[in-house]
């Protein structure tokens, strides 16, 4: 008996910074807001990668790493992705954090935010944070925040030669004049994105036993499957490569159905985001049931319902996002093809819950 395939067909990623700018512009008519995203590294400057949000929803992001740049324009991957060399300072300025940043856009326009903190970054701000239009077009967003401080009005966004305003914070404090931008020290970013990616079946388990592991390869790039440890119809699987993935899915019949994935920021991450399945009832036709997101020990921080639609050579999976409010409409359809050995991957935003 040939054992059933296993394939993790949703675009998972975590990536963690050490932090995060963003600000509102007020009055741009085509930008809505710049974030800004700073890891460091031990042996060289920043990785920064830094985001301008467009009113209609998409985004340019801008990198300072060519590498990084040439390894996402081989994905194939949709988004406007451009190279810009950047300057990152983060200083104390009456004892409160003041970050500086500056960056060419994709437009050629010269960019530079300072970000002045009214007060040293605190959890009691941080938690996890409502996306706005980051990501709007481009996935399910899940964005948290260690410890935050909003950013008092002496703050200065200057772009295309032009300084723009930055628009008041609602619902600040009595005490404190703030405006709509803040500072992280301390930044995870889950997403549930888009893709299209055609992977091919390679290798294949001779039986479902430890060690042993399914390939697929898309071009040069092989992606292993490795089983790691089997009890009764439960498989813990791992997905192998810098970004790895754990994935447990139980054996029904002739099938195997994921039930828990879990995607790390790296080989060493000890947490990671996880996109959780609430197993349906076996039936014919559209399947329904429930889905969550969590992030390390924080559990369900996006919940909602999880439809399967079988059609004839494909299998079609939307994540209808209920909870939390500003998740509502971010809805993520993942639609798989089979053609002999080749497996066709669609993940893309749709537009409105449908009735099935």
């Amino acid at each position: 008996m040939i054992p059933p395939l296993l394939i993790q067909p949703f675009n998972l990623v975590l990536q963690r910074y050490d932090y995060y700018l963003s600000t509102i512009l007020k009055g741009h008519p085509e930008y809505d807001s710049i974030q800004a995203l700073v890891m460091k590294r031990p042996n060289g400057p920043p990785l920064i990668r830094a985001v301008i949000n467009r009113r209609d929803g998409s985004r340019i992001e801008h990198l300072n790493h060519e590498g990084i740049i040439r390894a996402h324009q081989a994905s194939g991957r949709p988004q406007e992705v451009v190279y810009s060399p950047m300057v990152f300072s983060l200083e104390e300025a009456g004892g409160k954090p003041a970050a500086h940043l500056e960056f060419i856009s994709g437009n050629k326009e010269e960019t530079v935010l300072d970000l002045l903190c009214t007060r040293r970054p605190t959890p009691k701000l941080g938690g996890l944070m409502n996306p706005g239009s980051f990501a709007a077009r481009t996935g399910l967003p899940l964005m948290w925040t260690d410890r935050v401080s909003f950013c008092s009005p002496q703050s200065r966004l200057t772009l295309g030669g032009r300084v723009w305003e930055i628009p008041p914070r609602s619902g600040g404090s009595l005490f404190r004049r703030e405006v709509e931008a803040l500072l992280c020290l301390g930044f995870s970013l889950g997403i549930l994105g888009r893709e299209h990616r055609v992977a091919e079946l390679i290798g294949a388990p001779s039986q479902l036993l430890p060690g042993e592991s399914w390939i697929f390869a898309a071009g040069p790039v092989q992606t292993v499957y490795r089983i790691v440890q089997q009890d009764g119809s439960s498989l813990a699987v791992r997905q192998e490569g810098p970004l790895p993935q754990t994935i447990m899915a139980r054996i029904e019949e002739n099938r195997l159905d994921i039930l828990r994935i879990e995607a790390h920021s790296g080989p060493l991450d000890p947490g990671g985001l996880v996109l959780e399945f609430i197993p349906p009832e076996p039936g014919a036709g559209a399947l329904s049931s429930f889905f969550s997101l969590s992030l390390d020990d924080r559990q369900d921080l996006i919940t909602g319902r999880f439809r399967t639609i079988l059609q004839p050579g494909r299998v079609v999976m939307r994540l209808e996002p209920e909870r939390p409010f500003w998740a509502l409409g971010r809805i993520v359809e993942t639609t798989v093809a089979r053609q002999g050995q080749a497996f066709q991957i669609v993940s893309a935003m749709a537009d409105l819950p449908q009735v099935y």
